[in-house]
């Protein structure tokens, strides 16, 4: 709960940005700084592949069993990486 109210403090000034850019008619166009993710390079490659395996997934509009169980894969090893760095 914390962390959502956080998050929102965080996104408000980007939020009201784009919604000012919007009513004008624009995109856009402000970003903070670099966006870092603080995760680790194994997090990252699993992260990576949680990405590309979704769009095979998503883009032909088609999931199989296989798709959920690489899916599922993914997920535990994102847990297995979070829990035991």
């Amino acid at each position: 709960m914390v962390g959502g109210v956080i998050a929102l403090l965080v996104l408000l000034p980007a939020t009201l940005t784009a919604v000012r850019a919007a009513g004008r008619n624009r995109l856009q166009v402000w970003l903070d700084g670099p966006v870092v993710l603080g995760l680790e390079p194994a997090q990252l490659v699993v992260l990576a592949l949680t990405v590309a395996v979704g769009v095979l997934t998503v883009v032909p509009r088609r999931a199989t069993a296989r798709h959920g169980g690489v899916q599922l894969v993914l997920l535990a090893a994102i847990v297995y990486l979070s829990l035991i760095p």
